[in-house]
């Protein structure tokens, strides 16, 4: 199921307004407390709320706007409250689009590079701790159109997928990428940033990702990281 553009719109808008009251106490506190997200960043990406007393079939979720490089509104994606955190996403064409390019696009002209991350967390984390050029492909391969987009306003592109299989899989494929269209010849640099396991950082998770990583390490060591990142 998708939405048309006006009913998408309406419910980004009133989602946003709905977070901030009584009815969506329980959402902000989720974001704030459990994910560790700032009310300036929860803004700052349009994140709203649908209250659990609506008659809507998102009712009780939390609701994600995605944006493109013009501001235009493509398409939501949200998390349930309740205890199955049930998702439920929009249909589109993800290979198109970058998640908070909208919000990061100017960092990374200023930056002259972008650190390219897998989901929405990771995207809002890497934005929270000021790493404001970072960016979300939002599951699946980074595409060549995704890449595309990047070159158009930097150099330098940063790959800190999670450190499992599919994140080692699809490094190992943009790489790749990267080196068949012989981007090299065009200024274009590309990094692969290896996380550690998370038992290093003394965490219970099955894999180290951005945000975890930020969360637990910190901002200067993800610096180092960068700093460190091989250049593939």
């Amino acid at each position: 199921m998708n939405l048309s553009a006006i009913e998408r719109e309406k419910i980004v808008k009133d989602s946003q307004v709905s977070l901030f009251e009584d009815d969506g106490k329980d959402a902000l506190n989720y974001l704030i407390k459990k994910r560790g997200f700032s009310v300036d960043i929860i803004k700052k990406f349009g994140i709203g709320y649908i209250s659990l007393f609506e008659n809507h079939f998102l009712s009780d979720k939390i609701i994600f706007p995605n944006v493109d490089q013009y501001g235009n509104l493509v398409s939501i994606s949200t998390r349930g409250l309740g205890g199955d955190r049930i998702f439920w996403h929009e249909s589109y064409e993800k290979s198109y689009y970058l998640y908070g390019i909208n919000n990061a696009k100017n960092n990374i002209v200023k930056l002259n590079s972008a650190i390219v991350v897998e989901g929405e967390s990771d995207t809002l984390s890497g934005h929270q701790f000021m790493f404001e050029n970072t960016v979300g492909i939002l599951g699946g391969q980074m595409s060549y159109y995704q890449l595309s987009i990047l070159c158009r306003y930097c150099q330098n592109i940063y790959l800190a997928f999670d450190n499992d299989e599919a994140g080692e899989k699809n490094t190992y494929k943009i790489s790749k990428l990267y080196k068949d269209k012989k981007l090299k010849l065009l200024d274009i640099n590309m990094y692969s940033i290896k996380f550690p396991d998370p038992e290093i950082l003394l965490s219970d998770a099955n894999k180290t990702d951005l945000d975890l990583y930020l969360r637990t390490a910190g901002r200067n060591s993800f610096n180092d990281l960068i700093g460190n990142a091989k250049k593939v």
